[in-house]
């Protein structure tokens, strides 16, 4: 690996194996991949080092060719444009030090608000929780609470076959998780993939979404609300099949009555040339059992 503070390299952590690894980096960008994964790697505080393979995480599609460029050309493993044939070299270190240095100060922005709120950090942060569920199985036991206690759930579905997330995060995986992709791509909801079989693609997806809807009135005491985040297909085997009503009416079966919606534009720097969606749909629903 490389010492930050001589520049000395020192020998690093092994590259991850798999397809394509020598058209994803230059071979100076991947010895410096390696080397700032062995750095983190070597760490024995574990909050620090769970700290830094986040920003590691967010900078590897950065030193590739693709950088900055929509998430599809990573799921359909399509690293470089059509035609290139070299791949260029991305200062890995210097990429790294930057997102780490960006996240360190959106933590000081954030404690610099409890300061002027007069709050302790320490009791705020112990509020918020992480779980990694499945929403078409959440009960009330996957977050620790009791059975239609939660207010208010806020959420934003899949949209059917618009993307594909796990695929999309390939390069996270192999550095980070390896092995760990294909179980959690399998288990996606309207994954972008199933769009060449699109009329069981459509049959599951909702399926699906009921389910969602489901564990949503489970969680829900009587009146809370759920307000959703949802866009329709645009490929052409999709476009008369009114999915976004399709899920209404599901969500309807689930007990939820919808109270507000409005449709809003999807501005360009969230959509990337991704997609011709240009519009989604905002819902507020109202649990009525």
């Amino acid at each position: 690996m490389i010492d930050f503070r001589s520049g000395v390299r020192v020998g690093g952590s092994p590259p991850p194996i798999f397809d394509n690894i020598d058209r994803w980096f230059h071979p100076e960008t991947l010895f410096q991949l390696c080397s700032i994964k062995g750095f983190i790697d070597g760490l024995d505080e574990g909050r620090t080092r769970t700290f830094l393979r986040s920003c590691f995480s967010s900078c590897i599609t950065l030193c590739t060719g693709r950088r900055g460029e929509q998430h599809g050309f990573f799921a359909d493993n399509a690293a470089l444009p059509s035609g290139q044939k070299n791949v260029p070299y991305r200062d890995a270190v210097r990429t790294f030090l930057d997102k780490t240095r960006r996240a360190i100060s959106a933590t000081e922005r954030l404690y610099s608000v409890f300061q002027r709120q007069d709050a302790d950090p320490k009791r705020e942060l112990a509020r918020i929780r992480v779980v990694k569920a499945d929403a078409r199985a959440l009960t009330p036991h996957s977050f620790g609470l009791k059975p239609a206690s939660v207010a208010g759930i806020i959420t934003s579905p899949p949209y059917l076959c618009m993307s594909d997330y796990a695929l999309g995060q390939r390069l996270s995986y192999e550095w980070l998780f390896p092995g760990q992709m294909a179980k959690d791509f399998g288990i996606e909801i309207g994954a972008r993939r199933t769009r060449f079989r699109p009329e069981i693609a459509l049959e599951k997806y909702l399926v699906d979404m009921e389910l969602v809807g489901r564990s949503a009135a489970n969680l829900l005491r009587p009146g809370g609300m759920m307000a959703t985040v949802l866009g329709a297909p645009v490929a052409r085997p999709f476009l008369q099949s009114d999915v976004l009503e399709q899920i209404h009416k599901s969500w309807i079966r689930c007990g939820f009555r919808r109270v507000w919606t409005k449709w809003r534009p999807i501005h360009w720097h969230r959509n990337h040339g991704y997609s011709k969606l240009k519009l989604e749909l905002i819902s507020v629903y109202a649990l009525e059992r």
